[in-house]
């Protein structure tokens, strides 16, 4: 293993294990935080190797960085006090009869300076595992599958201790139902169903080499859908069901012929597994999903009523925004007394609505060439010629897009162990040509040198000396080659 491997995972993990917080500024984030400074150590090191396509990713990376310190840089009264929406802060002073201080775009450079570093996991991540080879990506997807069974028997466990257990990690949470690492169970069920694809890609090693990758891979499929039923969310049974039936494409592209290489025992799997996976779904919250799906339940919702507030702050403060991080403190002006629900709106249930609000035109900008960028990720996915390649890229598009789409109800993306998923799938995206070039240069070298060592037995008249027992030895070891 490269350091940039094990740095890469080191972070992924504590994303994972410490990112599931909803509001940041938790101690649970500055850790997670402090321990991707490894993984930027590694790369700062490693910079040179990656070539210039590395360069332009670190450029937009640090463009993207310096939006937020933007936002905080101090402005004399006269220039903040004319940006759209901030003349509703300069009354207030006004009103108390006190001078008007020096500010920032950001109506809290405080928040705005914590949703800055909050950055550092998900962009460390990204960078990391984009120098990594596909090998390495594979073992950390692996890591990533290790985590998603983890959360469903950390789900259980919190089921049967009550609503008390001293495993949920989060003051602030969801007590009726698992959770897992996460202290929101829509943000459990996003990490399980982006991990559906991830494991179609994992296992398509094992399918293709008859190493019981089907069985496997089926057996993960009842896990996650045993977790997505213990979190009781609507967006669980949704998501789930596209990631399922997306993964099943994935795996079936170019391979119809493997349905009649399959035999009978790989049926009864499939079989005993839709049953199992039917009677988990009866007995862990199906019903209870489906109720809260009904359309009285969905048009009650206070999510139409925080999107329309959302809307009128966002036209407010276009087109420099409020400042990132900064959506709770500027929503209760805008709330209106129709508008008010029974609780603390911490975000706006729509990520691309809260982004447009605290980033302005930037924000905007960000969220067209995210749709762009899937679009030619797609494009490319179809051209590609290489059906390992293609599995993984296809995944990691899939993953992604269903966190987007996710993302326009809810916030999955605000918690560090989600983003952390997206940034890997991202990074999939980008991944480095140089480097799957190295690796298929070595795969060849080691062709060559096998090649010419079994030549070496050949004599000119093309006869063949028999080796002795410690050549042969030697021809019949495996060669080393790094990752």
């Amino acid at each position: 293993m490269r350091r940039i491997e094990i740095a890469s995972g080191l972070a992924i993990a504590a994303s994972l294990l410490l990112g599931g917080a909803t509001q940041k500024g938790a101690l649970s984030d500055d850790s997670v935080q402090l321990l991707c400074l490894p993984l930027l150590g590694c790369i700062i090191l490693e910079y040179r190797s990656c070539g210039g396509s590395f360069a332009w990713v670190l450029f937009g990376s640090a463009i993207l960085a310096a939006v937020p310190i933007i936002q905080t840089i101090p402005l004399p009264p006269a220039v903040w006090t004319a940006l759209p929406g901030h003349a509703t802060i300069a009354a207030t002073y006004h009103s108390a009869g006190l001078d008007v201080p020096w500010s920032s775009i950001s109506v809290s450079r405080w928040a705005t300076t914590r949703s800055a570093f909050a950055l550092i996991p998900p962009v460390t991540i990204f960078l990391g595992v984009r120098m990594c080879g596909r090998r390495e990506r594979r073992r950390l997807a692996l890591l990533i599958l290790a985590f998603g069974v983890a959360t469903v028997v950390l789900e259980i466990m919190q089921l049967v201790q009550g609503q008390d257990s001293a495993l949920r990690f989060y003051a602030l949470t969801f007590r009726d139902v698992g959770v897992g690492f996460f202290a929101n169970r829509n943000h459990t069920a996003a990490f399980l169903y982006a991990t559906i694809p991830i494991a179609a890609f994992a296992s398509d090693r094992f399918i293709r080499h008859g190493n019981h990758g089907v069985a496997l891979l089926l057996g993960y499929l009842l896990t996650a859908w045993l977790g997505l039923m213990m979190t009781a969310s609507r967006s669980a049974l949704l998501m789930g069901f596209i990631a399922t039936v997306g993964a099943a494409a994935l795996l079936m592209r170019g391979r119809m012929g493997l349905l009649k290489q399959l035999r009978v025992a790989d049926y009864l799997i499939a079989g005993g597994f839709l049953a199992g996976a039917g009677g988990l779904a009866t007995s862990f919250g199906l019903s209870g999903i489906l109720a809260r799906l009904s359309e009285e339940k969905i048009a009650a919702d206070a999510r139409w009523s925080v999107a329309k507030a959302s809307f009128s702050a966002a036209e407010a403060f276009f087109p420099f925004g409020s400042g990132l991080g900064a959506f709770d403190r500027v929503y209760p002006v805008f709330e209106g007394a129709a508008g008010i629900v029974p609780a603390f709106v911490n975000h706006a249930h729509n990520d691309v609505l809260e982004l447009v609000v605290e980033l302005g035109l930037v924000g905007l900008v960000v969220i067209i060439g995210a749709i762009v960028f899937a679009g030619l990720s797609a494009w490319r996915c179809l051209r590609e010629g290489d059906a390992t390649v293609a599995t993984e890229r296809s995944a990691a598009l899939l993953v992604a897009i269903l966190l987007f789409v996710h993302s326009l109800w809810d916030y999955p993306l605000r918690t560090s162990g989600v983003a952390a998923v997206f940034a890997f799938c991202g990074a999939v995206l980008c991944a480095i040509p140089r480097t799957e070039r190295r690796e298929a240069g070595r795969g060849g070298a080691d062709k060559r040198s096998e090649q010419s060592r079994r030549r070496a037995f050949t004599d000119a008249s093309g006869g063949v000396h028999a080796p002795s027992p410690a050549l042969r030895w030697r021809m019949s070891a495996p060669r080393r080659s790094g990752s």
